[in-house]
Formats: structure tokens, sequence, C-alpha cells
């Protein structure tokens, strides 16, 4: 199935001329179920790694841009521009990758010549630090009540935590024998020390998972970058969507799609990206490039989970199990259980998880059609 549709659309109007463009608009890629739900008219779509190819095929279709001379229709000029030219893709090479959603990418000569004229200038210098929208990853950088200084460059051994822990467990055994009610308060200042501890270690030794894989994906890579608007930043950092070449097939792919596709990462989306998306998806108009997107990504996360990917496989639990014996009982099984370990930066996957939620699960029914992309687009997916 062809997941670009070729549609004559209208862009511009202007002194200038008309200019009307044969675009290859990216759709939601649909095997239709002959089963559908007549109650709800939801039709099923299969998730597999074909299905998440059709993204890659369609990234060097082209489409036509017609221009017409105000003052006479009949004089028009016809030019073909690709995926990549329609939105203004930069490219460059990844030299450093900070975490699963944090990279350094560093443009040539020419390539920042040629950044500087695609983005007007927004970018100016040769080095960018760039976060990729749609995913939030744990961090690498935890604030660890024990982790190393600038002056002691180690982390505490378990045996001297242990130390700390047996100094404060005995105060407040003292506290107690004595009648001193504060050992309530010193009590719980140490499970929550403990607590934060467990919760930042963890989220760390995920953080590690991750990067590897976004290093194998991405390091020393050519790179092609896609921003909705490269005057935003986020922390000092642009916010651009990464493509990278696999080195297999030699399709171009999607870096945050890989990521969620195998479960490296929690869905990150944003009120003004889900009400970007609620206006743009039946626009006449070409769509905005995170509009095309996102019903991809959506499936991708699904897709993750459910096949027990990355962070939700086996693989992690005996990782995650060998370095924390005491604190790991079970391997993650789902995104509820992955947040808890998000202690550095908060609940972010909150803004996604309704949007992304799936039908038949808790809750599904109470959603109203804007707030789920499921419900919205009376879909359900079978992912095999």
């Amino acid at each position: 199935m062809n997941f670009f549709k070729n549609k004559k659309r209208k862009i511009l109007t202007s002194s200038v001329g008309i200019f009307l463009i044969n675009m290859p608009l990216l759709s939601l890629a649909v095997q239709c179920s002959t089963n559908s739900s007549k109650s709800t008219d939801m039709k099923t779509i299969e998730i597999n790694d074909k299905y998440f190819d059709t993204l890659s095929e369609n990234f060097d279709k082209t489409y036509t841009i017609t221009s017409f001379d105000p003052y006479n229709e009949e004089v028009k000029t016809t030019t073909q521009k690709d995926f990549w030219t329609h939105y203004k893709a930069v490219e460059g090479t990844v030299t450093r990758v900070t975490d699963g959603d944090t990279v350094k990418v560093t443009l040539n000569a020419e390539e920042l010549q040629k950044a500087k004229e695609l983005t007007n200038n927004l970018i100016t210098d040769s080095a960018i630090s760039l976060r990729i929208p749609f995913i939030d990853t744990p961090e690498a950088y935890t604030v660890d009540p024990f982790a190393a200084s600038p002056k002691s460059p180690n982390e505490k051994s378990p045996e001297e935590i242990k130390q700390i822990f047996d100094e404060k467990e005995a105060e407040i055994a003292r506290l107690k024998s004595e009648g001193n009610e504060e050992y309530k308060n010193k009590q719980a200042e140490l499970d929550l020390l403990k607590e934060k501890l467990k919760i930042n270690r963890i989220e760390k030794s995920l953080s590690e998972l991750d990067t590897e894989f976004a290093k194998s994906l991405l390091l020393n890579k050519k790179v092609r970058m896609i921003s909705s608007n490269w005057g935003d930043k986020s922390y000092n950092r642009n916010v651009a969507h990464i493509f990278y070449q696999d080195e297999t097939t030699g399709k171009w792919k999607l870096f945050s799609l890989e990521v969620l596709k195998n479960g490296y990462s929690l869905p990150r989306l944003t009120d003004s990206e889900i009400k970007g998306y609620l206006s743009t998806k039946d626009s006449e108009d070409p769509k905005l490039i995170n509009t095309l997107l996102l019903p991809y990504i959506a499936n991708a996360f699904n897709y993750g989970y459910k096949k027990g990917l990355g962070f939700y496989s086996d693989k992690t639990f005996e990782i995650l199990k060998e370095k924390f014996p005491n604190d790991i009982n079970k391997k993650i099984s789902s995104p509820d259980d992955l947040v808890k370990y998000y202690g550095e930066h908060g609940n972010i996957y909150s803004d996604a998880k309704e949007f992304f939620q799936l039908p038949g699960s808790s809750g599904f029914s109470e959603l109203k059609s804007e707030d789920n992309y499921y419900k919205l687009n009376k879909i359900n997916i079978k992912i095999s």
C-alpha cells in the first residue's frame, strides 16, 4: 500500500503568484481488518516491522510545485522537491551522545552555510546541542545524595553508604529508647533518602542502556535534522527530529521512532503538540512535520512495551536485578512501572499517557475523542 497520497494542494497566494503542489502527504499506514467493530466503527491496523518501514520508504518521494504568473495564469514554472527539501532538512554529524534524547551535532563549513540559508540564520554555530522531540529518556546525571562531587570524583561505595545508614538507624533507635518523638521524623527522612538513592541509581542504570542504544545508531553518523522551529530552545538546546541512515538497508529512519519502538523511552508529548495535531491533521495544506510523524510515534510506543522490548525486557530485568538485588524483584512490564524510576525530572509521561492509551485499556471508554489519538481516528491496533 502507498502511504503517501498525491493530492494537489494550494499552499500560498500572494502578490508574487499562486503556488500549487502535488504533495506526497504522509498518512497513517493502515491494514484494515474486515471485522471492524460496528458499535464503535473502529478499524484495526497491523503494527509490525513492515508497517514502520513504510515511513522510511517514503522519505525520498518527490512532489511538484507549480508557480503561476499573477498576471498571466497560462505562464507557469514547475519544480520538483523531495521530502527533505520541503521540510528544510539540515545535515551534520553526531559527535556526542549525552543521553538517549540529547546529542551534539557538528556541521562542517559547507553544511553550516547551507543551514544558515535554510534557517534564516537561526543556526549560526557549527556545533548544535539538540534535544529530540517525542521521547523522554531517563536522566544520565541524577542528583544522587551519595554521588560524586567535583572534589571527590568517586561515588561512595556500598560499604560507605551502609555505614551512613547504620549510623542514622542507631540515632533513631537511641531517640526512640529515650521516648523522644523526633525519631519519627528521623525515620521518615531515612526512608526518603533510601528511596531516592534507589530510584536515582536505577534511573542512571536505565540511562546507560538507552544511551548505548542511541550511540549504536547515531554516534559519528551523518544525520538529517528537521525542526518545527529552529528558534525554539529547551534548556539552551535546539529541538529537532533526527533521521539517520540504516547501514544495512540504506533507508533513512526516524531516531525517536526507533527508540520508542525498541522500548527505550517513555513518550514526551506537550499540550501544544497535541493542539497542533488536532488543528492540522485534516488540513488541505501540507501538514506540520509533527503531525506527519505522530501516528507512527503513537504506534511505536505501544509496540515497544507490548512486545516487551528494551526496558520491558527480561534482559533489562536481569541487569537491574544483578545491580540491585534488594530493590528489584520483578521486571518493568508497563509504562506505569517504568515511570516510577523517572525520579529526576518527574512524570512528564502523564501528558502523553492519555493521548496514546490503547482501546480496551482501563479508563479508555471515559476518554474524550480529542484526548486520545486512537479514539479520535477510530482505530485499534494489532501488534505482530
